[in-house]
Parts: structure tokens; sequence; C-alpha cells
């Protein structure tokens, strides 16, 4: 009965972060809904694998995300797909895609599309507005080691923005 129980526990939190995972899957794929059905799949994998570690030590929505966004980042360096099927709602994602459609939030994901993975997830983890605190414990760095950064990929930014307009 425990487990049946672990299931049903995990599928409600997964439905209730499942915003969350469609926001890091819309960030770290080329947008297309094979692509984040490939990546979804993956992080609902690790999510599974790691739910008997969950200790409520911080919010669900927290722990997922976190574990969400080491999954894209790893699946971006690494390349490599396991198949992992869970059910992907391929009409909820259209859903959500098109309420982020804007064309200055599509230029920004163009313009952080040409950074590498690490500066993708520090300057993510900061549009979402995660705490500096947390973003340099996640880093395992100082909290000024990652303002002096963040401002160093906004430059970056700018100067990538600056030369495509030419």
């Amino acid at each position: 009965m425990k487990k049946q129980q672990q299931i049903a526990d995990f599928l409600q939190m997964l439905r209730q972060c499942e915003g969350t995972i469609f926001h890091v899957c819309y960030k770290f794929t080329d947008r297309t809904p094979e692509a984040a059905a490939d990546l979804y799949q993956e992080i609902v994998y690790r999510l599974w694998l790691h739910y008997p570690d969950f200790r409520g030590h911080s919010a669900a929505a927290t722990w997922v995300y976190r574990i969400a966004m080491n999954t894209a980042c790893q699946q971006l360096r690494m390349r490599k797909r396991a198949p992992h099927f869970v059910t992907f709602d391929a009409e909820a994602f259209k859903n959500f895609a098109e309420a982020e459609h804007d064309e200055l939030v599509d230029r920004l994901y163009q313009l952080v599309d040409q950074l590498p993975p690490p500066d993708q997830l520090l300057l993510y983890l900061y549009l979402d507005q995660i705490p500096i605190e947390q973003i340099a414990k996640h880093m395992q760095c100082s909290t000024s080691t990652v303002k002096r950064k963040i401002r160093q990929i906004i430059q970056t930014l700018k100067q990538i923005n600056q030369e495509d307009e030419y």
C-alpha cells in the first residue's frame, strides 16, 4: 500500500509542478513539441528516480525546478536521450508556449540560445527571480561571483544583440 501512496503523491506533485517543467522544457529546447516531450520525459524520469530521496526540506516546486534545470543542462551537455516514456500533454504544452509567445521574449530566447549552457542556466535562474544566495549555493560559488557573472552575461547579450542588428 505504501508504494501506491508514493505513486499517488508523486503524480499529485507532478500535476502541481507541471507548469514549472513546461517552462524549463520551453527554455532548453528548440521549442518543438517533440523536443519538449523528450526533455519532459527525461525530467519526469529523474524526478521519479530521486523522489524517494525528497524529504520536504524545501518546497516541492523548488525541488522540481532544481532537478528540471539540472536535467536540462545535463541533456544539453551530453546530448544523450534515454527512452523513458511518460504521458506528455502536447496540447497543454502548446497552450503554455502560446501564452509565452511575445516578440521580446522570443528575441531574448534567441539571444540566450547563443550562450554556453552554464551561462544559460545562470541567466534563467536569475530571470526566474531565484534569490542570488540560492543561485550561489546551487552553483557552489559566492554571491559576488554570481552577481559579477550575471553582469558579464548581460553585457555579452547586449553585444550579441548589437552584432545581430548590423
